[in-house]
């Protein structure tokens, strides 16, 4: 029977993340969430009073809060999952462009649909849907902008709580084993079993291929085959082969094949890290 995250052979050891060093990181992480809250709060509060002295209306930090306390709790709801949107989409290169407008989107469709959200209580009772509309329009008119810093915010948060760097995770009996990307060289995999060779350390795990490649940076490593996933630091030539395959030579002295359908994914992947 396979071992979970079991290396092969002898090594330095990756990092492991076991209960005790999860809860300092977690008690660390907790003020940082807060102030994320309340940060959505006070700009609500303060802006509202900054219009309201403008224009002239009546604001009071109360009234600010009756109205604005449901929006920031959604926000603390939906901060799990813009924090699980850092990991799976962390902003670096060479797809910090693409990733930034992931977010974005993500961003502007969250924002909107609290903003629905929030005035649902008032529609059919005292206000009409032309009513709901005009108030809809006018809240993102007048908060989108501050709305969107704040899951910027909310945004560089979870790449901090994350590392940025979206460690390879494998199960272990007495915690979870962290592999940085930086020392994976090459990885394969035979019927749901993948072999993590790292640094001259290969490590073991029960797991689908296709798993553990959305786990890692799409820009740092490829898939050659259904069998392999290189990483493009660990490459060190392609060399043609019949019918329109490739194999790699990776600085291991290790070599695999490129299929003829990953083989301009493969060479667009290596272009873009290396240029």
């Amino acid at each position: 029977m396979i071992q979970q995250a079991r290396p092969d052979y002898a090594g330095p050891r990756p990092a492991r993340l076991t209960t005790k060093r999860l809860l300092p990181r977690l008690v660390v992480s907790l003020p940082l969430v807060a102030a994320g809250w309340l940060l959505v709060l006070a700009v609500a509060v303060l802006q509202t009073i900054a219009v309201g002295s403008v224009t002239g209306a009546r604001a009071s930090a109360a009234l600010a809060l009756r109205v604005y306390g449901p929006l920031v709790f959604l926000w603390a709801v939906a901060t799990p999952a813009i924090f699980a949107s850092t990991a799976r989409w962390p902003i670096r290169r060479p797809q910090q462009l693409r990733r930034t407008a992931i977010h974005a989107g993500f961003g502007l469709a969250f924002i909107v649909l609290a903003n629905v959200l929030i005035r649902l209580p008032d529609l059919g009772r005292t206000a009409s849907g032309a009513d709901f509309g005009t108030s809809l329009a006018l809240g993102l008119t007048i908060y989108l902008p501050t709305a969107f810093l704040a899951y910027a915010v909310l945004v560089a948060i979870g790449h901090r709580l994350t590392g940025g760097k979206a460690h390879l995770t494998l199960r272990a009996g007495d915690g979870t084993a962290l592999i940085p990307p930086e020392e994976i060289d090459w990885i394969e995999a035979a019927n749901n079993v993948v072999r993590i060779h790292a640094r001259g350390r290969v490590h073991t795990a029960r797991r689908p291929l296709s798993d553990v490649a959305r786990d890692l940076d799409p820009g740092r490593f490829v898939r050659v085959h259904r069998s392999h996933i290189v990483a493009v630091s660990a490459v060190r030539e392609l060399r043609p082969t019949s019918h329109g395959d490739a194999e790699v030579l990776l600085r291991d002295g290790t070599a695999l094949r490129v299929t003829r359908s990953r083989r301009a994914e493969f060479e667009a992947t290596v272009r873009g890290a290396t240029g």
